[in-house]
């Protein structure tokens, strides 16, 4: 016998996850964090309510090792796009990469955002080399 699980459903249950693993353990703390109403968080983790993109960038703000493409992916909102849907994609994978970047720069301590921009300019300096070269 063959049980199909809803796609809302198994997204709701990976958000319910996704949320206790970064240390909310109330859909009413992360949806006043993330500026949504508890209970459309709460519809979206019982699978009775598909999210929408910007509910999704919303709540990866807060969400740890989740980024807004894997969210969206996750919950049926990607699915695999045509040619002429690719550069809208990399653009939100280029969002999400900026998103954990920063949420981690705000996390940093003072010695890593340091010792973080001067790797950025090594690898400025390394690229003008490069640039040089050729």
């Amino acid at each position: 016998m063959v049980i199909l699980v809803d796609k809302t459903k198994q997204f709701g249950a990976f958000l319910t996850k996704a949320r206790e693993r970064s240390g909310y353990k109330s859909q009413r703390r992360l949806a006043i964090d993330a500026g949504i109403s508890p209970a459309t968080l709460s519809r979206i983790e019982s699978g009775r309510q598909k999210p929408t993109p910007e509910t999704l960038k919303s709540l990866s703000r807060f969400l740890r090792d989740v980024t807004y493409e894997e969210l969206l992916e996750k919950a049926g909102v990607l699915e695999d796009p045509s040619p002429s849907e690719q550069k809208g994609k990399s653009e939100i994978r280029k969002d999400a990469i900026t998103n954990v970047f920063f949420r981690e720069w705000d996390k940093a301590s003072e010695e890593k955002k340091k010792r973080t921009l001067e790797f950025l300019k090594f690898l400025n300096q390394q690229d003008d080399e490069e640039s040089n070269k050729k």
